[in-house]
C-alpha cells in the first residue's frame, strides 16, 4: 500500500526513527504520524525488517 511516504514499511520506519528520538514526531505526517501515536515500540518494531545501523542516515533528509 502506497502512503505519502512510499509503502508501509516506509512509514513504519519513520515511525521507528521518531519514537527512537532520531527525527522529530512534528515531522511525521499521515501513516507514519498515525503508526508513531497509536502503536507501541514493539508494535512498530515488528513492522519493519531489520535495518543496519549504517542506514539511519537515510532519515537525516527529514526535516526536524
Amino acid at each position: 500500500m502506497q502512503t505519502q511516504f512510499g509503502t508501509m514499511t516506509d512509514a513504519a520506519r519513520y515511525a521507528l526513527a521518531a519514537r527512537r528520538g532520531i527525527v522529530r514526531p512534528e515531522a511525521l505526517h499521515g501513516t507514519s504520524r498515525d503508526m508513531f501515536d497509536t502503536l507501541t515500540l514493539a508494535e512498530i518494531e515488528e513492522m519493519t525488517p531489520a535495518v543496519p545501523d549504517d542506514r539511519e542516515d537515510r532519515f537525516n533528509d527529514v526535516p526536524v
